[in-house]
């Protein structure tokens, strides 16, 4: 079953359709291309669905529930879903022990549950609760050091980001995951999100890019850390072309310094 996992090319394929941006990365970076990092990506990414792209939290919470007890059989070889499959087949379960699966479930769930944030600090709380473990997991996989506060921060900020481009799953009046604040500030209630994307979501890239900002300045350890939050300031640029083309430079300035390292 090993090898016909390891080959099967559609387990990233979801990951890259939903962040095309990371097409682009996987060019420059040799480390998003290798196959733990590639599987562990996609096993982020499909945790993700569950979390902010559910429908009803409640469904939301019992997915999570059945991630957790499928983990549990990955450690004994007897996973359900390919992607845990494919992670044991490369060895690279590991990075779940010591509790790391449970901190990574806890923070889903927690994120799950986020209902009507009053501002835009509870908003981001409730990523930071998901991506905090996640980004303790990348670095045990990669051999770096643990990404600092201000770092998970600027990732998380990103991550709110790439969720608004699914903007009518994102806004979805009943899971309500609009700060309050944003919502009166721009004098619109929950039930007109929906239709009031790009107004929104530019409110948020406002609100949300220092944070970005501030964590490329502190400098994270990991050049994927680092490539989520270039990706995430290309997301709040207003005119998109160029937001590309500065990427790409980004991107390859990042992976000059990584061979240098």
């Amino acid at each position: 079953m090993a090898s016909g996992v390891a080959s099967d090319p559609g387990l990233v394929e979801a990951w890259l359709e939903a962040e095309p941006e990371w097409r682009l990365a996987r060019v420059f970076l040799a480390q998003a291309r290798e196959p733990r990092m590639e599987a562990w990506c996609a096993f982020e990414h499909a945790l993700r669905e569950t979390v902010w792209r559910v429908r009803d939290a409640r469904v939301a919470q019992a997915k999570l529930g059945w991630w957790l007890e499928d983990i549990g059989q990955a450690r004994a070889g007897a996973a359900q879903h390919p992607l845990l499959q494919r992670l044991g087949s490369l060895d690279a379960l590991d990075v779940l022990d010591r509790g790391g699966a449970e901190g990574i479930l806890r923070g889903a769930a927690h994120a799950a549950a986020m209902e009507s944030p009053a501002d835009m600090e509870s908003m981001l709380a409730a990523f930071v609760a998901l991506e905090q473990p996640l980004a303790q997991a990348r670095a045990r996989l990669a051999g770096t050091a643990v990404a600092e506060v201000e770092i998970v921060r600027g990732l998380a900020a990103a991550r709110v980001l790439c969720e608004c481009r699914h903007w009518a799953r994102f806004a979805l009046p009943e899971r309500a995951r609009l700060p309050l604040a944003l919502l009166a500030r721009v004098g619109k209630g929950r039930d007109a999100a929906l239709a009031q994307g790009p107004l929104l979501a530019a409110a948020l890239a406002d609100a949300l890019l220092p944070h970005i900002e501030a964590a490329l300045a502190a400098g994270s350890p990991s050049a994927l850390d680092t490539a989520t939050l270039l990706i995430g300031r290309s997301l709040a640029a207003r005119r998109p072309r160029v937001a590309h083309w500065r990427l790409a430079f980004a991107l390859w300035r990042l992976a000059r310094h990584a061979l240098r390292a």
